[in-house]
């Protein structure tokens, strides 16, 4: 029994460090991209990765919102401004003072909620939800809503990827 706890704890664990090292990546990728749809892409990868990050907490809800919110809307809202402004080429530039505050700020931030958090009580425990009881009761309750839903992720997909081949080709035409 214990050595099963503990394999599901390794597991959880590697799950973790793998999801929280994508977010990284994504983040870096966003700030390294010089194509603004490319960091808007990459901004849906560090929502979903964030949503996978709340759902592995067991927050399932919490990461069904992020998702649906976050990804479907803002990503969504930054492809169809691009698509009617056109792409735009950005250069970088982040200055060193800049780069020192923002991660002093952030230490801050981060070590002052650390101990906002430690003065608070012990949380109450909390029962998981299994993880396919809640897409059942979506689909159950409402399942006109997750047909729209869907077809709008996948027109969002279809739209992302016209987009980019409209780019490439773009781009091989100036060449």
């Amino acid at each position: 029994m214990s050595q099963s706890i503990a394999s599901d704890q390794a597991v959880y664990l590697a799950a973790t460090i793998v999801v929280a090292a994508g977010i990284i990546a994504s983040s870096l990728y966003i700030v390294r991209a010089k194509s603004l749809f490319y960091s808007a892409f990459a901004l849906g990868i560090v929502g979903f990765l964030n949503a996978a990050l709340f759902a592995l907490m067991g927050f399932l809800l919490v990461g069904a919102v992020q998702l649906v919110i976050y990804v479907g809307a803002a990503v969504m809202f930054i492809i169809l401004a691009f698509s009617l402004v056109g792409e735009q080429s950005i250069q970088p530039r982040i200055s060193p003072p800049a780069a020192i505050l923002s991660a002093v700020v952030f230490i801050t931030v981060f070590l002052f909620v650390d101990k906002v958090i430690s003065l608070l009580p012990a949380p109450a425990a909390f029962t998981t939800t299994p993880t396919g009881l809640i897409p059942r009761a979506l689909a159950a309750e409402y399942p006109l809503t997750m047909v729209l839903i869907i077809l709008v992720a996948a027109t969002s997909a279809i739209e992302s990827i016209v987009i980019a081949r409209k780019e490439i080709m773009g781009s091989k035409g100036d060449a």
